[in-house]
């Protein structure tokens, strides 16, 4: 194997790494401010935009960990 080719590996895994490491942080972050919203929303009188505003994050969520789980994958 050559030199080159490792070293291209090795970046393209660095590349990947930081990619990783980005999502996760944000899905870390989704999951705190959906839970944070969840336990809001389970103790206030609940008003459909906030109802809404539950909805779509908790779809970015989703979508967010449905990426990080096909780069495993």
């Amino acid at each position: 194997m050559e030199e080159g080719n490792s070293s291209f590996k090795y970046s393209d895994l660095a590349k990947l790494q930081k990619e990783h490491d980005e999502k996760m942080a944000a899905i870390k972050e989704l999951k705190k401010k959906r839970e944070e919203m969840k336990l809001q929303l389970s103790k206030n009188n609940i008003s459909e935009e906030k109802k809404e505003t539950f909805r779509k994050l908790t779809e970015k969520y989703q979508k967010m960990n449905d990426e990080y789980n096909s780069l495993l994958g």
